[in-house]
């Protein structure tokens, strides 16, 4: 059995350390390292194992909470988690600093890691918030926190100086290990077990770890009979403590940022690595790079000394944070993480060989150990929350200017500040911005010198004014030009007040297919809209924006296009002159986007559907390059085929940055939302992070019958992601949490949903029930809600997993997923005046065609095939050979 043993005579054993024998210039004839020391080494080094390197785990879990569990939830609601967590750990110094000063520091082992083992269980069990604060922020903390002070103080107090910086950097290395190996076990078993027995498994790892620092430790300590204070004021009166604890709370600010942000920073801020494995594996990246640094730290600290190397790493540190916002691709994701894993961890290495040399007498260490660490869990507690708010710090207006003429941006009158400076006003953006756009005097934007474009004015004005005013009569030679402009002739907008510049048009062909879209093509896009965004904004707009015109003729002469190369060319050379004129428009970054390009690049979507997703137009064109250049890179095959993943982030960007919020953008992105599903399903990729731009409520609380729509539509994107995005997120308690709210939403919604005639069981005269709607909103939301089940009953973990009665469950879902299908149907056949049904009846038979065999059946759904492509232009010539193939019927030659 270990003798007993006290902390003071830790420190009388190696009281030589401050001998002239034993000091840095006199290594070689130093003794070898007692058990006891290599004990207490040991026992740190399980110690930063389970606490600081599970902390730095905790990146996976914040992605895990956002993304699963509470995706109702901030970021920085979430981040609250981790960073209270990390001040326990921390924080808890003050307190178990002087206890181990006082011989307690067994007991603190103890009790600490069972806490923190009872935090990780309840973890397992924890199914809101506030469960999962208490368990992992409040438990972990706090068990962490007994554990970790009382640990890196015994080390360092049992080390002879000469030896603290090189072993208290190899005890550091620990943490790197743990962030190496518990996401990377979380990952692993989150896919296979779940999520709760994945936690459990780190869990019992813990434990076992644990009851190794058990059996090496003194079974009993000899409490000190010293009294000693709880905090030393006096350190506060020593200039080099207290510069210390300052850089150490503002280290702490932000030194925890990139653990908790990184996995979600590049799963929603890099094209190339969305729905990827590497997000979740950046965190074991940065852990295993920082193994290597802190051994490298612990010999450089043995030459130059702990302090000159902790200042080093810091500034090294800051600057790669700075780097940070320039990071956008895969690749500089990575090096970048290498290289903060290398220098930030210096910061929570060296300060265990730092402070014994703060401290006049070893009588202090645990308590002054306790202040510093205390102040750096300041500065986590605070740096989460608002990492997590400054996640749309980009969308901040951050600069206006104005004349003395009484010129003023819109954040600075709300601010009541007069904007001074210059006379031609200037508003200036970063890429993304919030701030409102209200077409008013107030708001002027010239394009930078280097851009090489003349005066641009958000009211309207392209166009160089040789010092007149803005305002120009319809018949000024500017305007008067024929509508074929070529692309580098479109105007991207015209004063306020024009009167329809470009009405009437030059030609029949061009009006009657703009007469055809406000007919025929606006009731698709106001589909569930009562208020018809889209049929009153163009009709008032698009004469005078020859953009929104372009799109307009565009997805005009797509649909009424027939087999002949003379007019899809012409659909095709709309499309183009769009497009570039809708790049120039985003290339400038510093130029205040309208309203009319957002509905340009929306309409241009449905263009892409009436084409195929993989449009020979779309790759052939800059719109790919002007998707892409935040990434600064080639695209990839995927990228180039898969447009619409790409489109949904520039609108999103425009929609956040560079206008305002409306009813209009709301309605728009709506529609959006509608398209992303389509294709994603299409396609088979998650919609991604799209919903949450939407402004959904997808509470069941009691609203209008269009936001009821809305609520099942956003379902359908949730569904969407979990059936095609990363299998880790893919478990049985999120498919069943997404399968009761389809229940609650169907028990919940209003009488009025209900259809006015149904005759569910199939008519003699018909393979699919009728069912009789007269709103739109009502046929949408039934056919979402077919779309959710079918979804969800293909995805069902208890039919794909190997397990007795996995057969007859898969036999159950067809049957069930045959009987949504034929609803979704019987809605498009009785219901044709709502002409859109049938694309969701197409989507739906893409899905599950090969479930039919009975030949009155498969005759309908080849027919309903050709009524998408008739009504939608939906290319389904494809599709319709590949199930003509597997019904073994023959394939019509196009």
């Amino acid at each position: 059995m270990p003798p007993e043993i006290s902390n003071q005579q830790h420190l009388e054993a190696s009281s030589h350390l401050t001998t002239e024998a034993d000091s840095p210039s006199e290594p070689v004839t130093s003794p070898p390292l007692t058990s006891q020391q290599w004990m207490q080494v040991l026992n740190a080094f399980v110690v930063f194992l389970n606490t600081w390197g599970l902390l730095l785990a905790f990146g996976v879990f914040q992605t895990y909470w956002e993304q699963v569990q509470f995706p109702d939830r901030s970021s920085s609601e979430i981040s609250w988690i981790s960073t209270v967590s990390g001040f326990l750990l921390l924080f808890s110094g003050i307190i178990t600093g002087p206890l181990f000063d006082y011989g307690y520091f067994r007991s603190l082992v103890v009790a600490g890691s069972l806490l923190e083992v009872f935090g990780l269980m309840m973890i397992s069990l924890s199914t809101k918030y506030y469960q999962v604060f208490l368990s992992q922020g409040i438990c972990i903390g706090l068990g962490g926190g007994m554990l970790y002070v009382p640990s890196i103080a015994a080390a360092a107090a049992s080390l002879q100086e000469f030896r603290r910086a090189k072993f208290i950097g190899l005890i550091a290395s620990a943490t790197g290990i743990g962030g190496v190996i518990y996401p990377i076990m979380f990952r692993q078993l989150l896919s296979s077990v779940g999520f709760p027995w994945a936690v459990r498994s780190i869990a019992f790892v813990v434990f076992a770890t644990y009851l190794l620092s058990w059996a090496i430790l003194p079974y009993k300590t000899v409490q000190n009979t010293t009294i000693r204070q709880w905090f030393d004021s006096s350190a506060l009166t020593e200039p080099p403590f207290v510069l210390a604890i300052i850089s150490a709370f503002l280290a702490g600010v932000a030194y925890y940022l990139p653990l908790i942000y990184l996995p979600l920073f590049a799963e929603t801020a890099i094209l190339a690595l969305h729905n990827t494995d590497l997000p979740f594996y950046l965190i074991s990246i940065v852990n295993g790079a920082s193994v290597f640094g802190r051994l490298f730290a612990g010999l450089l600290a043995v030459r130059v000394g702990p302090f000159e190397t902790c200042t080093a790493g810091l500034a090294a540190s800051a600057s790669l944070l700075f780097c940070w916002v320039a990071v956008s691709s895969k690749v500089g994701v990575i090096v970048w993480s290498v290289f903060w894993g290398l220098t930030s961890s210096i910061i929570v290495s060296m300060p265990g060989a730092m402070l014994p040399l703060l401290c006049a007498s070893f009588s202090v260490l645990g308590t002054r150990t306790g202040m510093y660490w205390a102040s750096v869990g300041l500065g986590v507690l605070v740096g989460g929350p608002i990492g997590g708010r400054c996640d749309r710090c980009r969308t901040r207006h951050i600069r206006c200017k104005g004349g003395s003429g009484g010129n003023s941006c819109h954040g600075c009158r709300r601010a009541n500040k007069p904007c001074t400076s210059r006379k031609d006003g200037m508003f200036r953006f970063v890429e993304y911005t919030s701030a409102e756009n209200d077409s008013g005097d107030h708001q002027i934007q010239p394009s930078l010198p280097a851009s090489n474009i003349t005066f641009i004015s958000e009211n309207n004005a392209d166009f160089d004014n040789n010092g007149q005013s803005n305002s120009r009569p319809a018949d000024h030679s500017d305007y008067q030009q024929s509508f074929q402009y070529s692309p580098s002739q479109v105007p991207t907008s015209y004063p306020v007040g024009s009167q329809s510049l470009l009405s009437p048009l030059k030609s029949e062909y061009e009006a009657s297919l703009f007469k055809y879209f406000m007919t025929s093509l606006s009731p698709w896009f106001d589909y569930c809209d009562p208020n018809r965004h889209f049929y009153t904004y163009i009709a008032s707009s698009a004469s005078s924006n020859p953009i929104l015109l372009y799109a307009v003729l565009t997805v005009a002469a797509r649909h009424q296009r027939s087999h002949s190369e003379r007019e899809q060319s012409i659909a095709d050379e709309y499309q183009q002159y769009c497009l570039e004129s809708l790049i120039s428009a985003l290339d400038d970054s510093e130029k205040t986007l309208d309203e009319s390009l957002f509905a340009s690049a929306v309409i241009l979507r449905l263009s892409e559907e009436m084409t195929g997703v993989w449009n020979l137009v779309l790759k052939s064109c800059t719109y790919q390059r002007a998707c892409i250049k935040s990434s600064h890179a080639e695209p990839s095959p995927r990228e180039v085929v898969d447009s619409h993943t790409l489109s949904a982030h520039i609108l999103v960007r425009i929609k956040e940055g560079n206008i305002c919020t409306s009813s209009f953008t709301d309605a728009a992105l709506i529609v959006v939302l509608r398209q992303e599903i389509f294709v994603a399903n299409l396609t088979q990729r998650p919609v991604g992070s799209f919903t949450d731009h939407c402004n959904i409520d997808t509470s069941l609380g009691p609203t209008s019958e269009a936001m009821w729509t809305y609520r099942i539509i956003a379902h359908a994107a949730k569904i969407t992601d979990f059936v095609y995005g990363d299998v880790m997120f893919r478990t049985k308690d999120r498919w069943n949490d997404l399968m009761q709210y389809v229940q609650d939403w169907e028990d919940s919604r209003p009488n009025s949903f209900m259809p006015i005639y149904s005759e569910t069981k199939n008519p003699p005269s018909s393979c699919f029930p009728k069912i009789w709607y007269c709103n739109d909103c009502h046929v949408a939301a039934r056919l979402y809600l077919e779309l959710c089940r079918i979804l969800l009953l293909a995805s069902d973990p208890d039919a794909t997993a190997l397990r007795i009665g996995r057969l007859r469950r898969m036999q159950d879902n067809d049957d069930k997923i045959r009987k949504c299908v034929r609803v979704i149907c019987g809605v498009a056949l009785t219901n044709p005046e709502f002409h859109t049904t049938r694309s969701i009846a197409g989507l739906a038979i893409g899905l599950c065609g090969e479930l039919f065999h009975d030949p009155r059946e498969t005759k309908v759904l080849l027919d309903l095939l050709s009524a998408a492509e008739l009504h939608l232009g939906w290319p389904c010539l494809k599709l319709k050979e590949d199930l003509r193939r597997f019904w073994r019927l023959p394939v019509v030659e196009a």
